[in-house]
């Protein structure tokens, strides 16, 4: 039983060792996925996304590879962020 709760910790710990949290900044326009509007890369499946304070954004090509599936979503004081999209996609949050 031990040997199933110590796999089990590992395969835990590698999943959310590839998770990386990234900040948007708009340094390129409002495509999400630009990179050059992330601090650390677009965001992709596990990852925590942050929009810092006093962020105004429209978002365009939101998830445009798939469907996303994030670990968090973290939209600080002052700010609006619109989600537009051409085509249908879900953006699952996990917390």
């Amino acid at each position: 039983m031990k040997k199933v709760y110590f796999l089990l910790a590992a395969v835990l710990l590698v999943a959310t060792a590839w998770s990386k949290t990234t900040t948007w900044t708009g340094g390129a326009n409002t495509a999400w996925d630009n990179a050059a509007n992330w601090d650390n890369g677009v965001p992709a499946n596990g990852d925590h996304v942050i929009f810092p304070n006093n962020t105004s954004v429209n978002l365009t090509r939101v998830a445009f590879g798939g469907n996303l599936n994030l670990a968090s979503l973290t939209i600080l004081g002052n700010s609006t962020v619109r989600f537009s999209n051409s085509v249908i996609r879900t953006i699952t949050i996990t917390n």
